[in-house]
């Protein structure tokens, strides 16, 4: 089946390639199929940290004051869903 969708090559370690031929098995889904959902729901996150790092290239001090925004950001949302996760379990 053609897909218009851009295609990209990753290359990862043994120890990947098992794992998300296990979830594929698993899923019965595509292999390529989670990467590609965890991807386009960051696709915001990448925005970001390319807007960081092209505002690094003029001036590093403050790109590296973005990332460390974005990062912070990123452990906030991580805690809150955590927090949001041990409240389903009770």
């Amino acid at each position: 089946m053609a897909t218009k969708k851009k295609r990209i090559a990753i290359s990862c370690s043994e120890e990947l390639y098992k794992s998300l031929a296990r979830l594929a098995g698993a899923s019965g889904a595509p292999m390529s199929a989670f990467p590609t959902q965890v991807l386009e729901g960051n696709v915001e996150l990448f925005n970001r940290l390319a807007d960081a790092m092209e505002v690094a290239q003029e001036d590093k001090s403050k790109g590296m004051g973005i990332l460390g925004g974005i990062l912070n950001k990123q452990l906030v949302d991580t805690a809150q869903l955590s927090i949001n996760l041990n409240d389903v379990k009770g």
